[in-house]
């Protein structure tokens, strides 16, 4: 089963995350590029101090890309990298754009922003595996993709589903106060009324935790990507995680095309 919009080969879904995942290195590299002055010899992030952590062959060999010129040039390197993977299907690039990645993250302490930047490593590194190889080569990769987006939203629901304040929805009310907007006249409705916070807050949990079921067919499959990007967008809204719509966006062609060209259920 496949529609316009799902992917009806693994060439397709390959495309559609090439292109997904230019924009999300893109976008990431333009929102670092608007910060870089914190990385600077007198930021609050310099190398400097942050070298220090590293063994000191190890610091010296990252120095000229990580100081301050070097992280400006990594930039513009990395955003020329997601022009040239939307525009040029080449394993390369992919592979460059995937070490450029690990190099920003390294730059921010393998802090991986909370997620997003392991995603696009995952979908870079799939790209580039499956650009490089053959059919079965990107057969496996456009799976491992899809298994890896839809494991991250289970166990997100599993360790969510543990904690008392996800259940009694106090978790949630937390994130909608100190979301980018603070607490709007919409927020504070929201938060006033328990009953509903509690009913969403189990609605994201159990909408995680039956994620994986979009792998074994059609329906479940393009119910839970539609709820999974909408779950997303709320989420650029109310916290602005751009960052993530983007990264766990550009896994979706791997399991839309997974749970309907692909499905284990035929």
């Amino acid at each position: 089963m496949s529609s316009a919009w799902t992917p009806a080969t693994t060439a397709d879904a390959i495309v559609a995350m090439r292109w997904l995942a230019a924009i999300a290195v893109a976008l990431g590299t333009v929102e670092l590029w608007r910060v870089r002055r914190v990385a600077d010899d007198d930021g609050v992030w310099r190398w400097s101090t942050l070298r220090r952590e590293w063994p000191a062959p190890l610091a010296a060999l990252l120095t000229p890309i990580l100081g301050p010129r070097g992280f400006r040039a990594l930039l513009v390197v990395r955003f020329a990298g997601a022009v040239g993977l939307a525009v040029t299907p080449h394993a390369v690039i992919a592979v460059a754009l995937f070490a450029t990645t690990l190099l920003v993250a390294l730059r921010w302490r393998g802090s991986w922003n909370g997620g997003s930047d392991f995603m696009t490593l995952i979908v870079l590194g799939a790209v580039a595996v499956a650009l490089a190889g053959g059919a079965t080569a990107a057969r496996g990769a456009v799976w491992y993709v899809a298994l890896q987006s839809a494991t991250s939203y289970f166990i997100a629901g599993v360790v969510k589903l543990r904690q008392p304040m996800w259940r009694d929805g106090q978790a949630l009310s937390g994130f909608l106060r100190t979301g980018v907007h603070g607490e709007t006249p919409t927020v504070t409705w929201v938060v006033g009324r328990p009953r509903l916070v509690v009913v969403a807050s189990w609605a994201v949990m159990l909408a995680e935790l039956g994620f994986p079921l979009a792998l074994l067919a059609p329906a479940p499959c393009v119910v839970f990507v539609g709820i999974g990007a909408l779950f997303h967008l709320g989420n650029v809204y109310a916290l602005g995680l751009d960052r993530f719509f983007w990264a766990w966006g550009a896994t979706y062609p791997a399991v839309l095309w997974a749970g309907t060209a692909g499905n284990l259920l035929g």
